[in-house]
């Protein structure tokens, strides 16, 4: 009996890590496996399952008391609190504007609306169950399986031309599981300096993320790597002198962010010759900004056209065609994506749990020097920077991976 008593009193401590396990194994599966929906290029992915699955169990298992709660609540509560209103907004407006669109683009609309909500709801869930700590360890073991197997697709599976349908056609460029370079380029930007922490500096990590950083071919990865340095370096700086152990990480992402430039420049010559130059890449997607800020945001700049609801106003617009290509849910800026689909008011409420965020890490650091505040603004910069280029605020996986980052900064 007291055996048996033992084995059952491990089991609350197990179930939270198994269902933040579940969490990152679906951000590691990314893209592979999808059930399609009627004329869409995305779909019901694993992850959505997977999400759903972790709440419902998550959620139970707290109502009856199997699982102690972690730590404090106010950090969930405080989270619950600022981004309900987002989504309050979110699901009035598909209801507004469902006469508009039709009840088959209605509820394409919302399901991605209800994607949306699982994937915020993760952060409350995963700060109730499981430490910082557990979270770290996480993270740490899904970045360096997602980097494996973007090694490992670049020498099995190294071009997507006429394989995977409704991707871009890249080539020897590294996407993994994700078959996108550019999301995957972000998420490396975004852990890279949170793994190197987490892992006490070990320079196998360094080396590897900034060979893998370097093989997605992202400029914008890129650029948002250059950029959260330079904003990281300036708190850095602002809060006067650190731990001997915290100046050993600095030192070594602007190492890290020598190699990449060194590296970047030797491979990608070609793109980075055109890298401050209107190359065509650069002249189309100025452009697209132009007509879609014309045609679809000044249009609803108030109320949106509903979240998801892109890719119809899209298209009755005559800026796109086929619903079947991935990139038709949005623009390549976030902010234009929801100023056209949540208007200003739903861009702002947006945005609201990310302020509070950056607010409480930068006085965690500047009253109390705490490091890991630092490394959740390296995440929040790239993901932000990374978004002016990319639809990254709105990309699962990616926001799914943040989340994680977050809980692992408490």
């Amino acid at each position: 009996m007291e055996h048996l008593s033992y084995r059952t009193k491990n089991i609350p401590t197990r179930a939270p890590i198994g269902i933040l396990i579940s969490i990152c194994g679906a951000v590691i599966v990314g893209q592979i496996g999808r059930i399609p929906l009627n004329n869409q290029g995305g779909g019901l992915l694993i992850s959505d399952i997977v999400l759903v699955a972790s709440l419902a169990c998550g959620v139970i298992t707290m109502l009856l008391g199997i699982i102690p709660l972690q730590g404090a609540l106010k950090a969930p509560r405080v989270y619950v609190y600022t981004s309900l209103p987002f989504f309050l907004w979110v699901f009035a407006v598909l209801v507004y504007r469902e006469y508009m669109l039709g009840v088959h683009s209605f509820l394409i609309a919302l399901l991605y609306a209800l994607r949306l909500l699982a994937i915020s709801l993760l952060f409350p869930l995963l700060t109730c169950l499981v430490s910082a700590r557990v979270a770290q360890k996480a993270f740490l073991w899904m970045y360096y399986m997602l980097i494996a197997l973007g090694y490992a697709q670049l020498v099995v599976f190294p071009s997507l031309v006429g394989n995977i349908n409704g991707w871009d056609p890249h080539i020897h460029r590294m996407v993994a599981t994700w078959f996108d370079p550019n999301f995957f380029g972000a998420f490396i930007a975004m852990g890279i300096l949170p793994a190197l922490y987490w892992s006490r500096g070990n320079i196998a990590v360094l080396v590897a993320s900034m060979s893998a950083l370097a093989l997605t071919g992202s400029r914008s990865s890129w650029i948002a790597v250059m950029i959260a340095c330079i904003v990281v370096l300036f708190v850095y700086l602002l809060r006067g002198s650190l731990a001997p152990h915290w100046k050993k990480g600095v030192c070594i992402a602007l190492l890290a962010g020598g190699i990449v430039c060194i590296a970047v420049a030797g491979i990608f010559s070609d793109r980075i010759s055109h890298f401050f130059v209107h190359d065509p890449t650069v002249a189309l997607r100025s452009a697209a900004y132009t007509e879609t800020w014309h045609r679809l945001v000044e249009p609803n700049m108030l109320f949106g056209v509903g979240y998801n609801a892109y890719q119809f106003s899209a298209k009755s617009a005559g800026l796109i065609r086929d619903f079947s290509i991935h990139s038709r849910a949005g623009s390549d800026n976030s902010g234009i994506t929801l100023l056209v689909t949540t208007g200003i008011i739903g861009t702002m409420l947006f945005f609201l749990p990310f302020i509070v965020g950056v607010y409480w890490h930068g006085k965690q650091w500047l009253l109390h020097k705490r490091g890991q505040s630092l490394l959740f603004l390296w995440s929040l910069v790239v993901i932000i920077v990374h978004a002016q280029f990319e639809n990254s605020l709105l990309y699962p996986h990616l926001l799914m991976a943040f989340i994680i980052i977050a809980v692992a900064t408490l």
